[in-house]
């Protein structure tokens, strides 16, 4: 006797979420975000939660934080040791899903990473049949034994067969609208993030320190305009080039702590260095000549003798009649 089975075996395989760490160009944010817990059940709201930090390892504050889940975009804020939660206000269906975590604040830039979760599903199951008997069925009908007794059972066993058939197809046609529907969430997903990464990145064109300092150079006369932007000038060149040595000593193997301080160093801008520049300017556009400048020292004071009393030269420009 031969017997066919009928069962359905939903296996979701248990794996830890895992992080996915990135580093954004635009600043020195660290964010790292995880689910609350190793995967959920059907209908359940997932929670993520995570961490800001400095590149030296601080926590940060107040930094904005968005969880793009698979329908909706959350938003959070970052507590005073830089730890953010967030839950989905969506019940979850059984399958895997992807999350993106974007950090952003003044002055940071900005970190986006990824995580995932699982939502389990109840296995079910049909029992197996013995369809041994419904093979007979035109056998009894040739020997006129339909209104037999046990042509009844055969036809109870064959309407069972029937219902068991239906619910096996529409089992298989809600687990394939089921991966239909991931699928459109996973791309609902990333077309989010990809109109986020567009409305940060406008915000953060429209604040670049060279632009925020035109718009307050634009409040200057404008006949000195130039000596500002010359100061900016060598400001911004002093920072790209920390910049760079800060990169170099963390590729060399330097922590961050050590990294932090050679861009330190190489940012810091010495008085005297400001003063030349400033000669420099001024000359430069006119404002002064050489020689009125040689009246000032490298602290941008005027020069005295060493014994004290004042340069005659300087003394009488500065108290000339004529």
């Amino acid at each position: 006797m031969r017997k066919v089975g009928y069962s359905v075996i939903l296996s979701i395989v248990m794996l830890s979420a895992t992080l996915s760490y990135a580093s954004s160009t635009m600043g020195d944010l660290v964010t790292t975000a995880w689910p609350l817990n190793d995967s959920f059940e059907n209908g359940e709201f997932p929670k993520i939660v995570g961490n800001v930090k400095d590149q030296a390892g601080n926590p940060v504050d107040g930094a904005d934080v968005k969880v793009t889940f698979a329908s909706q975009t959350l938003s959070s804020t970052s507590n005073n040791v830089g730890s953010f939660y967030i839950e989905s206000t969506t019940p979850a269906l059984p399958g895997e899903y992807v999350v993106n975590v974007i950090a952003t604040k003044d002055g940071y830039g900005m970190d986006i990473v990824s995580t995932s979760y699982f939502v389990n599903g109840d296995p079910q199951s049909f029992p197996e049949l013995d369809l041994s008997v419904v093979q007979q069925v035109p056998f009894l009908i040739e020997e006129g034994l339909t209104k037999n007794p046990l042509s009844q059972i055969i036809f109870q066993h064959m309407e069972e067969l029937k219902k068991l058939q239906e619910a096996e197809e529409k089992k298989q046609q809600e687990i394939k609208d089921r991966e239909n529907f991931i699928n459109e969430q996973r791309q609902l997903a990333q077309n989010t993030l990809e109109e986020e990464l567009k409305s940060l990145e406008k915000t953060f064109d429209l604040n670049t320190p060279r632009i925020a300092f035109g718009r307050f150079v634009e409040t200057v006369d404008d006949t000195v305009q130039v000596i500002f932007w010359g100061q900016f000038n060598l400001t911004e060149k002093k920072h790209n080039e920390a910049y760079a040595a800060k990169e170099n000593a963390l590729e060399d193997g330097e922590d961050n702590i050590e990294a932090m301080k050679t861009f330190q160093r190489k940012a810091a801008i010495s008085r005297s260095e400001i003063v030349t520049h400033n000669s420099e300017l001024n000359v430069k556009y006119g404002l002064s000549d050489d020689s009125s400048q040689g009246y000032f020292n490298d602290q941008g004071k005027l020069r005295w003798e060493d014994n004290g009393s004042k340069n005659k030269t300087i003394f009488w420009y500065l108290n000339s009649d004529d």
